[in-house]
């Protein structure tokens, strides 16, 4: 389910700086449905590489290959935050050579258990949220070259 590997093909020519953003679960509970993250690392699970996010304040994402959807599944995973793409986005952009930024929105908690209908729900309620944090996101980039 999981990207494995990421597609060199949807390189633009003058590509500068990659963004990778969505929708994470927390792993922690301090973490809230809707609360904007940079993450600081991206590890794979079940690997021992890890990737410094030049975009990275803190925590740690961990990119899975399957979704983590119960309680259980979540405590059995040793991070901060869990998505599907962002390890193999950021090694991609490594290897190529370009500047990789990773940038999500809390979509559920460690205690949510997230069947469809529930995960659709929160999904409604952070994708205002995503889309006005990407835009302030890009701007600055574009504006100053960092973060």
């Amino acid at each position: 389910m999981g990207i494995s590997e990421f597609p060199g093909p949807l390189v633009l020519p003058a590509c500068g700086t990659m963004l990778n953003t969505g929708v994470c679960g927390a792993l922690c509970p301090e973490y809230q449905i809707g609360e904007v993250v940079l993450p600081a690392i991206v590890r794979l699970w079940g690997g021992n590489d890890e990737i410094v996010l030049m975009s990275g304040g803190f925590g740690k994402l961990i990119t899975v290959s399957v979704p983590v959807l119960s309680p259980d599944e979540k405590q059995m995973i040793s991070g901060d935050f869990v998505d599907m793409e962002c390890f193999y986005q950021a090694q991609w952009a490594i290897n190529n050579a370009i500047p990789f930024h990773c940038m999500k929105v809390v979509s559920d908690s460690p205690r949510t258990d997230a069947d469809s209908v529930a995960h659709l729900a929160h999904i409604a309620v952070v994708l205002p949220i995503l889309t006005k944090s990407v835009e302030n996101f890009a701007k600055k980039i574009l504006k100053d070259g960092s973060l």
